[in-house]
């Protein structure tokens, strides 16, 4: 850069599906000193139009020059919005703003211009789908209630029923849509993925943010941490527990039973999600999400069996998931966990060190090969 040229924010975009928590994101980003993080600026709905937004740019446009409505201009309306955006605050670090699946599909230009432009994509997944798509529906019949979805005022929980019979489809076709979009993000963008279950793990507040995952995203962004984890002013409309939220929940459980999609359902009760005090890795993770489900549901399953039937049945039922399930630590670490606890040490050794192979510095893994040296001495 000229020396003489001011400096400019970095750009970025935050990325993701509806119902996935990037207004919860986006507001605790924008607490960050020089950072800002806009709303969705190119929703396509009445609020759209306002100045600041992009079809409310556009509209600016066409009252000036009226062939600026025809399609060949369009990318001239992209590029020139972003350049407004861009140019702003120039006082800031990194600045962006929230854009969903949907509106990069109907603004065929946006994409090619954010990587004419290297903006940073912060990859937003919220990896409980099923959760995502109760939002969804929630948010729908909060809306026909007359209420907003998001605010800083509560307001009264509903619950709503659920299809139980194209359930299953509906999520995987969400799957479907996050895993195109990953694809499509990681291609000419420096791309970082972030989970909306990260975040909000092992915060020091309801309303804040992991302090481990900010720093991760400040480093993206350029931009220092701060020393104290920032929060967001929104109230949480949703249960955490989606007992509360389904009203048909026993017909949705019959209907996922067995399923990679069964155990969406029991995150957010604890005791029903991992009675056996395993542990179950994030969603985080390079492969595909739904492999990343599967490997939770089995593990959740072999929780399920170790509080209800014990250590030496939850070993019996873990014991082919190596083979099942290879490359993966926390099959092993949970296989060692089941034979330790049935009193099998030199057995859950060998899975200790076969999931330190594959993970050299997995804590869990350490710890519990340590326990079972010091009882074989």
């Amino acid at each position: 850069m000229d020396p003489a040229e001011p400096p400019v924010p970095t750009p970025f975009v935050l990325v993701t599906v509806q119902r996935s928590g990037s207004t919860y994101l986006g507001t605790v980003l924008s607490r960050v000193p020089g950072v800002f993080c806009a709303d969705e600026l190119f929703i396509a709905s009445e609020g759209g139009l306002k100045p600041g937004f992009f079809y409310g740019h556009w509209r600016e446009r066409v009252a000036a020059d009226p062939g600026a409505i025809l399609p060949p201009r369009r990318r001239e309306m992209v590029e020139s919005f972003l350049d407004a955006v861009w140019a702003a605050q120039p006082e800031l670090a990194a600045q962006g703003f929230d854009i969903k699946y949907n509106q990069l599909a109907e603004e065929r230009d946006l994409l090619p211009a954010l990587r004419r432009r290297k903006v940073r994509v912060l990859h937003l997944l919220r990896g409980n789908v099923l959760k995502t798509h109760v939002s969804t529906e929630l948010n729908d019949r909060q809306e026909e209630l007359g209420r907003r979805s998001h605010g800083t005022e509560r307001v009264p929980a509903v619950a709503i029923d659920l299809d139980p019979g194209r359930l299953a489809e509906a999520l995987a076709e969400r799957v479907r849509v996050i895993e195109r979009h990953r694809e499509e993000l990681r291609t000419g963008l420096e791309t970082m993925e972030v989970v909306y279950e990260d975040c909000v793990a092992g915060r020091d507040s309801e309303y804040g943010i992991n302090a481990r995952v900010l720093g991760w995203l400040c480093a993206f962004l350029g931009v220092p941490a701060p020393p104290t984890a920032p929060r967001t002013d929104l109230v949480k409309t949703n249960p955490s527990d989606l007992r509360r939220s389904i009203a048909n929940f026993d017909a949705v459980r019959q209907a996922l039973a067995g399923t990679v999609w069964e155990h969406l359902l029991y995150e957010g009760a604890p005791e029903l999600w991992n009675p056996g005090g395993l542990e179950i890795p994030g969603y985080l993770s390079p492969g595909p999400l739904l492999e990343r489900l599967a490997l939770r549901a089995e593990l959740h399953a072999a929780s399920c069996l170790l509080a209800a039937q014990g250590p030496a049945q939850a070993a019996a039922a873990l014991a082919d998931l190596p083979g099942r399930m290879p490359g993966q630590p926390w099959v092993h670490l949970a296989l060692a966990l089941a034979q330790e606890r049935a009193g099998a040490p030199r057995l859950a050794l060998e899975q200790y060190e076969r999931a330190l192979a594959l993970a050299p510095g997995m804590a869990e893994a350490l710890l519990g090969r340590a326990r079972v040296l010091g009882a074989l001495r």
